[in-house]
């Protein structure tokens, strides 16, 4: 598939039946004073809703050497993770069945009463194609950056404990914190992309991304746009990606023509949610 540069017109999006977008559910207001300005942030693990990865997930480690060996590979293992940022999208459901639209991304009611504000919030809309440009250009050293679809299964991400690092492959390496992230980026599967399929009605789709660069060409313009060291997330200029912004069924119309008006200035399709009949829609918002 070619990835065009030129934005489609907000009309190309119908948003009427699974389109292969990407959401994301947040607080009205962060949507219109934090996100469309144009960046989107990213997370520590440890503010993660999933109890299976807001912690520290040591595997079983192995040496020769003793507990010093153990603690030190434990050490360069848990900074490698703790480098990364997380953002979190919802992806249409494969589900099948008579009634598309509740396959849609942005037509979820748990999504909708959990990350946008019960209803008062709103759902963004990415062009996927785009957004992983955007990501490669920002993050060009393939090794910073990890995209997939979560899976769900019972014990989640503490699958992590049933993986066996031997310590002593870690340290003898000439670059120790090198060997630390190749198991990381091995092992991506477990440490990023499993969850408890309590959550499985998410349908997520991660965003994995380091907080620096170590390629020659980082430079400080990079650091700055990867990683606030003040409040410790990172950012992502999503850049043409954003398509339609998507009202919640309680925003009250009074904020509707200032939506309008944010959406027009970057060319982004406005709508609002309803509900009728029980059968989710997006109509335009006047």
């Amino acid at each position: 598939m070619s990835e065009s540069t030129d934005a489609a017109p907000p009309e190309a999006y119908p948003f009427s039946k699974p389109e292969g977008l990407l959401a994301h559910y947040t607080k009205a207001s962060t949507a219109f004073e934090d996100i469309l300005p144009g960046r989107l942030r990213l997370s520590p693990y440890r503010l993660m809703r999933d109890p299976a990865e807001n912690k520290d997930i040591e595997p079983n480690i192995v040496t020769r050497h003793g507990d010093s060996a153990i603690a030190e590979a434990w050490a360069l293992i848990k900074a490698e993770r703790d480098r990364r940022r997380v953002l979190s999208l919802t992806r249409d459901a494969d589900n099948g069945g008579e009634f598309p639209r509740f396959d849609c991304c942005w037509a979820r009611p748990r999504m909708w009463e959990q990350y946008g504000d019960n209803h008062r919030g709103a759902c963004l809309l990415f062009d996927p194609m785009r957004l992983k440009r955007a990501i490669r250009e920002q993050w060009p050293d393939e090794r910073t950056r990890h995209l997939d679809n979560v899976e769900y299964r019972r014990h989640g991400s503490a699958e992590v404990y049933q993986r066996t690092v031997i310590a002593d492959q870690i340290l003898s390496d000439a670059q120790p914190p090198s060997a630390a992230a190749d198991y990381i980026n091995a092992n991506r599967d477990a440490y990023f992309f499993l969850k408890s399929d309590d959550f499985a009605t998410e349908w997520e789709y991660r965003v994995v991304l380091a907080t620096d660069h170590t390629s020659d060409d980082a430079d400080e313009r990079h650091k700055s746009a990867h990683c606030n060291e003040r409040d410790d997330y990172a950012y992502l200029d999503y850049r043409d990606s954003l398509v339609g912004v998507v009202l919640g069924e309680r925003v009250p119309p009074w904020q509707w023509p200032g939506a309008v008006e944010a959406c027009s200035r970057i060319n982004v399709k406005p709508g609002r949610m309803e509900w009728r009949n029980g059968r989710p829609r997006v109509f335009p918002v006047r």
